[in-house]
């Protein structure tokens, strides 16, 4: 009986230990980084990329219009359309959202933020080659479908980062999504800075006929500074 009461009475070792503390990991980061990469940061990308070049997306939707009826296109319709392919990245993350769940219960949070960049691809792909093929539809049809993109990365990742982090550090993996959004934004307004690349013409195409323009200007410029001097004596 004195042997029993011994045995309670002494604790067993290791009772007072909680849970074992589980610590980052290089395929959490990996995890967390990358997921947000593509879907945080393409939705801040696109949601302020489009600001800074709208003189010249009005004017690509003049050239157009021109090229097809042979007339310069309205105030009003020009105003419609630049309206239209900012709102539509709108309508595009509504449609995206009200597809989660169904996606989510199919693929899983994984699968679905994985077969979601192949809309990140096809709206890449549209936008790239609308100028090429002279159709605003293709820039336009674009918008929406990275807007579709941007609403379910905007609702499958959260869930997905908070189902891969520990307990303890949740909150600090959680904090990839806003960074990321936010990070998209700032480089989305920087690369519209018209030093960068807000500005027609920037591609590398352009460099040759950019050369003969300086080439000729500066001719130019010696011819005036030789009549200059020639009317001097």
């Amino acid at each position: 009986m004195e042997e029993k009461t011994k045995e309670e009475e002494t604790p067993h070792k290791g009772s007072d230990k909680g849970p074992p503390k589980q610590r980052l990991t290089v395929c959490l980061i990996s995890a967390a980084f990358f997921g947000s990469v593509g879907s945080s940061f393409l939705y801040g990308y696109n949601l302020s990329v489009v600001n800074a070049p709208a003189r010249y997306i009005k004017a690509f939707y003049n050239k157009t219009w021109i090229d097809r009826y042979n007339e310069p296109i309205g105030d009003g319709t020009v105003t419609l359309l630049w309206s239209i392919t900012v709102s539509i990245f709108a309508i595009g993350g509504l449609v995206g959202a009200l597809t989660v769940s169904f996606l989510i219960k199919v693929l899983g949070r994984k699968g679905t933020l994985l077969a979601n960049n192949a809309l990140a691809l096809i709206a890449a792909l549209l936008l790239a080659l609308g100028e090429m093929a002279g159709s605003f539809e293709m820039l336009i049809i674009g918008r929406f479908i990275i807007g579709m993109d941007s609403g379910v990365s905007l609702s499958v990742l959260p869930m997905y980062l908070g189902e891969i982090s520990p307990r303890q550090i949740r909150g600090s993996i959680g904090q990839f999504h806003a960074i990321f959004i936010c990070l998209g934004v700032f480089i989305g307004q920087v690369l519209g800075l018209p030093e960068i690349f807000g500005q027609a013409g920037v591609g590398p195409h352009d460099r040759p006929a950019a050369g003969r323009d300086l080439r000729c200007q500066s001719s130019r410029q010696q011819r005036r500074t030789e009549c200059l001097r020639f009317s001097c004596r």
